[in-house]
């Protein structure tokens, strides 16, 4: 099995005030709403990054504990996802935000697999989805948005660029990725998929609520 290259994973320098900008605090926002429609008490999170969603949900009155491999990123257990030092059923949800892709595909199954053990209800999973997209939006008197979205996948292999710059393997959308393939690896893990939607204003990102079968 190919091995993750700890070169590509994001460090502290990664996770300045210029990382928030450009939407990626609402994306913030659909982690912490999902992770609470769960109820939970105890939340893993995967991926320390800058500790705004951390301290969101401590301020909550949640008990969150932060996993990463990176070291310098000082998270409360230094570990992979795909080896994750608990015991089973340990947390009632965890969280995985824009965090898999940094992983070889081949690791994408024992991730998620390390996850559902360690997860008593479910899973809030972000992934990169570099699918073109689009969506018509409209209210009408009395009656909550509507949205009708459109996407176009990538028919192209991820470029270099791709690792070199962000430290993605790959992303849904590109032509060995097709979202039809990250759902049957999710299902076959032994997940059950509540729902998948992406952020209106960064839809880069895609959401999946996973729950624990």
């Amino acid at each position: 099995m190919k091995q993750q290259d700890l070169r590509y994973v994001p460090g502290r320098v990664h996770y300045s005030i210029d990382y928030v900008k450009g939407g990626r605090i609402f994306s913030y926002a659909h982690q912490i709403d999902s992770v609470i429609s769960f109820e939970p008490v105890t939340v893993l999170e995967i991926g320390a990054g800058g500790g705004v969603v951390t301290s969101a949900l401590r301020a909550l009155g949640l008990g969150v504990t932060t996993l990463d491999v990176q070291t310098e990123l000082r998270a409360d257990i230094t570990a992979s996802v795909t080896e994750i030092p608990c015991s089973d059923k340990s947390f009632d949800v965890t969280l995985c935000s824009q965090v898999l892709e940094h992983l070889p595909f081949e690791q994408f199954a024992p991730a998620l697999s390390e996850l559902r053990r360690v997860s008593k209800r479910g899973l809030v999973l972000s992934l990169p989805d570099a699918s073109r997209h689009w969506y018509i939006a409209g209210r009408l008197p009395k009656l909550p948005e509507f949205k009708i979205p459109f996407q176009l996948r990538r028919w192209a292999p991820v470029p270099d660029h791709a690792l070199e710059g962000a430290g993605h393997y790959w992303e849904i959308g590109y032509s060995e990725y097709p979202l039809t393939r990250i759902l049957r690896e999710i299902r076959e893990v032994g997940w059950r998929l509540d729902s998948t939607w992406r952020v209106t204003e960064m839809s880069w990102h895609r959401f999946f609520r996973l729950e624990n079968s």
